[in-house]
C-alpha cells in the first residue's frame, strides 16, 4: 500500500538524508479532539479519559500518513502552503488502520484494562471536516524506542516497514532535480522523483511534466 508523508522542506530534507521520518505525539496532534473524538458529559469520566489521554501521550507515538497526494489542503497544511514536499512510501498494510471519519461525538464508556478495541475506536475516530486528509495511522510503542538525544523526539527509520518510493516536490518548493538526487544519493535509483503543480481542469495537485519547469 502506498502513503504519504507531507512535510516542509527543510524536514524533508532532513528525513531523505537521515532516512527516517518523525513519530507524532498525542499531545502534538493538531485535533484537540484527537483521542477524545466521544462525549465526554461527566465530569469524573473527563478525569479518567484525560488521565488516560496523558498515559497514551507517554507510552505511544503515532505516525500518521495518507492515501492521496493529490488533494491541495493536505500541501497548503502540512507542506508549507506547498512550499515543502511530500514523501511516498511503500507500507505493509496489516500495520496500518485508516481513520474513521464522523459527524457527531459517539458515547463510549471507559474500560480498564483499556481493550484493542477501545484503543483504536479512540485514536481511528475524527471528526469528519478532517477527511480531506485520508489518513491512515500506526501506532508506535516508545517503551520500547530512543528518543533523539539531541532533540529528543522519536523517530522511525526507513525499512521494510516503511520503504521510500517517491518524492514529490511541490510546486513553489525550491529544491531542484540536481539537489535531491543528491541528498538521496544511493536511493536516487530506486526513488521515483517527480515536481507538482496545481492542475488546470480540476481543484487537484498534479505532477508537472513539462521538465523544463523544474530545473
Amino acid at each position: 500500500m502506498r502513503l504519504y508523508y507531507f512535510t516542509g522542506e527543510q524536514f524533508g530534507l532532513e528525513a531523505l538524508r537521515d532516512k527516517r521520518v518523525k513519530i507524532a505525539r498525542i499531545d502534538e496532534l493538531n485535533d484537540p479532539f484527537d483521542v477524545v473524538g466521544h462525549v465526554v458529559a461527566d465530569r469524573k469520566e473527563r478525569i479518567r479519559f484525560d488521565r488516560l489521554r496523558r498515559q497514551l501521550h507517554q507510552m505511544n507515538g503515532i505516525l500518521c500518513l495518507s492515501s492521496n497526494w493529490c488533494e491541495p489542503l493536505p500541501w497548503g497544511h502540512y507542506a508549507d502552503k506547498h512550499r515543502g514536499m511530500c514523501l511516498g512510501f511503500d507500507v505493509s498494510e496489516e500495520s496500518w488502520k485508516a481513520v474513521k471519519y464522523v459527524s457527531e461525538r459517539s458515547k463510549v464508556a471507559y474500560l480498564a484494562p483499556l481493550t484493542d478495541d477501545l484503543a483504536d475506536h479512540l485514536v481511528l475516530s475524527k471528526f469528519k471536516a478532517w477527511e480531506y486528509e485520508r489518513e491512515y495511522r500506526t501506532i508506535f510503542d516508545l517503551q520500547e524506542m530512543s528518543p533523539d538525544p539531541v532533540n529528543g523526539h522519536y523517530f522511525t527509520g526507513f525499512s521494510d516497514r516503511i520503504t521510500l518510493r517517491e518524492v514529490i516536490v511541490g510546486h513553489k518548493c525550491p529544491v531542484t532535480r540536481a539537489r535531491l538526487k543528491s541528498v538521496l544519493g544511493e536511493d536516487a535509483a530506486s526513488v521515483e522523483q517527480k515536481k507538482a503543480r496545481p492542475a488546470f481542469r480540476t481543484f487537484e495537485v498534479v505532477e508537472q511534466r513539462q521538465k523544463r519547469m523544474w530545473k
